[in-house]
């Protein structure tokens, strides 16, 4: 018995040996560092609350990707000032959208969390690598089939001003996002 435990100690410590500690793969396209001149944005969901709801994440009036439980998707875009609209996809309901400003700076990773709230909708929330590495283990990388072409359906201006005036109204409310520099 005893050198059974031996030989899978020794099996063990192999394999371990065998891996450079990171818990991404380096082929996931989330841990892809983006292209020279670009930043990319990497969003998960990890929250078991809202289940049943898939949530579309538009930067500007493009969809980039849909989240559901346990799932994550990345997108690579130019920098710059950027507004992320989240909101979720039932069927024949208004969509509740939910607006979020970031300040992207080329070569840059951004680690959000999609994160479901009682009023069925969804906040984007910064996330460190460490965070992201722990939820990824249990989540399935999505991405968006090529021949799938949506854009928001509502006036995006006026959700603009919407979030400009709560940013007014409250600086600290949007405070973490507004100064999340990423990695």
């Amino acid at each position: 018995m005893s050198g059974i435990k031996w030989l899978l100690s020794i099996l063990i410590l192999i394999l371990l040996s065998c891996t450079d500690g990171s818990m991404i793969r380096k082929d996931d396209p989330a841990a892809i560092l983006p292209e020279e001149g670009k930043s990319k944005i990497v969003i998960i969901r990890n929250k078991t609350y809202g289940f049943l709801v898939v949530n579309n994440v538009y930067l500007e009036h493009k969809l980039i990707g849909r989240t559901s439980v346990r799932s994550y998707f990345s997108y690579v875009t130019e920098p710059g000032t950027r507004y992320i609209f989240t909101g979720n996809n039932k069927e024949g309901e208004n969509i509740k959208y939910r607006t979020t400003r970031f300040h992207f700076k080329p070569g840059k990773v951004y680690y959000l969390e999609n994160r479901p709230v009682p009023d069925e909708t969804f906040v984007l929330l910064p996330l460190s690598v460490e965070s992201f590495e722990r939820y990824a283990r249990v989540s399935r990388y999505n991405s968006l089939r090529d021949d799938i072409i949506d854009s928001i359906d509502v006036d995006i201006d006026s959700l603009k001003a919407v979030y400009l005036q709560e940013l007014q109204d409250d600086p600290d409310r949007h405070a973490d996002n507004e100064n999340y520099e990423g990695y």
